[in-house]
């Protein structure tokens, strides 16, 4: 079930081009598919603080 949201996080991502997003979803969605515990707990860290932290406009977008 991640698997799956993580690739429409990673199409999110692209389509909005938000590289950071995109570059640590794309690790999250490696670490998903090789069982890497360890990376997946960091990927997820990382997106919280990626989001967090970043304020994005997307209603230009749409």
């Amino acid at each position: 079930m991640m698997r799956n949201h993580s690739h429409q996080l990673l199409g999110l991502a692209g389509l909005f081009q938000i590289p950071e997003l995109e570059v640590s979803g794309n690790k999250l969605h490696d670490a998903l598919i090789e069982q890497e515990y360890k990376a997946i707990w960091k990927e997820l860290w990382q997106l919280k603080r990626i989001i967090e932290n970043e304020q994005y406009d997307l209603s230009e977008e749409l």
